[in-house]
């Protein structure tokens, strides 16, 4: 994957830094960085090395004082207007960007003073304050880049506010290279830059494991008994009771949880549905090992019941031995070490990089039902002989039809995170998915899933190429949580009637092997296309033979 640096001022040691974290985390990345203060050029100019590089990812950073100076130290009642011209020139560049490579993902920094530039006794008193500056430049980019896929902003600003100028910045670098940024801030910077393209590219866990003594609560629930573990919302119970909300918060968006612990479940129960500064309720757990096991044992009995990695846990445990006891067995699973005070336990949760977002979907919303949806699935496939009575059992109903608006982020969302039912295992942005919807050259599907047990959601979708009188299906994708219910067959029969209708004569498909889509490599020879020399699956259309699901009631 290619990614560039663009800014106003030095670059390079930034870059480098992201370079060495994506090298430490075995990221296939490469990394460059366009000449010092070009980013103009870079973007106007159709044969820059930006547009001949075509990079997937792009960070842009403007130091505000440089890029304003001019205008900020002006005796000018026009200043404040002569300022949103000059930030309005940066949105309109961005802008450009965005429409030049509409499939590249753009991250821009908030805008801030590296340096303590302030009018001392008057900042804030005066309408001409550099912080008012600041102010209006940020709102003209939060609205610029409102409904657009391709744009985000990283929070450099918060960042500074976080850990303090003091620490991340180096004056001497800015007269000696023209770049503000410590060694200490080059660390964090290029962090804060991993964390957005770990997002960018669906890198992140999905479940939280917890431990309940001295982690959900303070004390051994065993021994103190209900009444005196620590949780509250006043004194030093106040921080597991935060700890807990953070963790609610989590839940809240998409990320599942579930508990690890040595303990007598029945105390815990009570405890969980009894104790009113109880946050988190046993139905907030996808999966309670609460029993006197090895804590290893339970991790895989989680993992598997959920049917998702062990490298997608993240254990949280006080005790150091029984973190060693999971990093040891399972390596893959993130144990973290908890703070030794449990007044920081709040905060850690909050700085955990392993769970970010770009945007949430209603999907993601929905996930933890989903996926205790999925659990109970899974329990009556066990109680069924036939795979058939199975089927009907669940009651299945698939909505199938052509995109609209409301369906991109989560179209654009399957096509970076899917893998393993992913037949071509193309990378789309919103922006992209948007372009491909208003092209009368292109057909964007998707498919909806429900049945007794709840609503999946959108769990398939197919991007199709009309040339002619042939289709070709760029991308087919459908979910882990739908797999082995046969709702790609129902997606299929759609889009092969659908191009009928079209008047088209032939449907070409194409699988591209990769590590995890072994699931779907049959995909094409299961439903009676031909194979190619050249390696493609073709199908007459008028001679297609739709395979029977009558256990799916289909809606179009």
């Amino acid at each position: 994957m290619e990614v560039l640096f663009l800014g106003n001022y030095t670059q390079d040691l930034v870059s480098d830094t992201f370079r060495n974290l994506t090298k430490e985390q075995n990221m296939d990345v490469n990394v460059t960085t366009a000449g010092f203060n070009q980013y103009r050029q870079e973007i106007i100019n159709p044969v820059s090395q930006l547009y001949q590089l075509s990079p997937e990812v792009v960070f842009l950073s403007i130091d505000l004082f440089t890029f304003s100076e001019d205008i900020i130290y002006l005796n000018d009642n026009n200043k404040t207007t002569l300022f949103k011209e000059r930030i309005d020139d940066v949105i309109k560049l961005l802008h450009i960007l965005k429409t030049n490579l509409p499939g590249a993902q753009v991250f821009v920094d908030n805008f801030f003073y590296f340096r303590p530039t302030t009018m001392a006794t008057i900042e804030y008193n005066s309408r001409y304050s550099f912080l008012q500056f600041e102010t209006i430049a940020n709102m003209m980019l939060n609205e610029a880049v409102k409904e657009s896929g391709n744009l985000k902003i990283v929070d450099v600003k918060g960042l500074v506010l976080r850990k303090g100028a003091e620490n991340l910045f180096d004056e001497r670098l800015y007269y000696l290279a023209k770049s503000h940024w410590s060694q200490t801030g080059l660390k964090e910077l290029a962090g804060l830059y991993l964390r957005y393209f770990k997002a960018f590219k669906g890198i992140r866990k999905k479940c939280i494991v917890v431990d309940l003594d001295n982690t959900l609560w303070g004390g051994i629930i065993g021994d103190d008994g209900m009444e005196n573990i620590k949780l509250s919302n006043d004194g030093d119970g106040k921080a597991f009771y935060d700890f807990q909300r953070e963790l609610l918060k989590l839940y809240n968006r998409g990320i599942l949880l579930a508990i690890n612990s040595k303990n007598t479940k029945e105390i815990v129960i009570e405890t969980m549905e009894k104790h009113p500064y109880m946050i988190l309720k046993p139905d907030h757990f996808i999966s309670m090992k609460i029993n006197w096991n090895n804590k290893a044992q339970n991790m895989k009995e989680i993992a598997d019941e959920i049917n998702i990695g062990l490298d997608s846990l993240v254990f949280l445990d006080d005790s150091e031995f029984e973190r060693e006891v999971i990093i040891n067995k399972f390596p893959e699973v993130y144990t973290p070490a908890l703070p030794k005070d449990f007044s920081e336990y709040p905060n850690f949760i909050r700085q955990l990089d392993v769970f970010d977002f770009l945007s949430l979907t209603g999907d993601d919303f929905a996930r933890n039902k989903m996926y205790k949806a999925n659990v109970q699935r899974d329990n009556l496939k066990m109680n069924v002989v036939n795979i058939e009575d199975f089927y009907c059992s669940l009651e299945m109903k698939a909505t199938v039809d052509s995109i609209t608006p409301f369906q991109v982020p989560r179209i654009a969302q399957m096509t970076q995170k899917t893998n393993q039912f992913n037949l071509r295992t193309q990378r789309y942005t919103e922006s992209e998915i948007k372009r491909f919807m208003e092209d009368s050259g292109y057909e964007v599907y998707f498919l909806s899933l429900a049945d007794k047990f709840g609503d999946n959601g959108i769990v398939g979708t197919a991007i199709i190429k009309l040339d002619g009188e042939k289709a070709f299906i760029d991308s087919f994708i459908f979910s882990c949580r739908a797999l082995g219910r046969t709702a790609e067959t129902a997606l299929l029969n759609y889009i092969v009637e659908d191009v009928k209708e079209k008047g088209l004569k032939k449907l070409i498909g194409e699988y591209i092997p990769t590590k995890k889509n072994m699931p779907c490599k049959d995909f094409y020879k299961e439903h009676g296309f031909r194979k190619e020399e050249n390696g493609m699956w073709i199908i007459n259309v008028k001679e297609y033979e739709p395979k029977q699901i009558p256990w799916i009631k289909v809606v179009n």
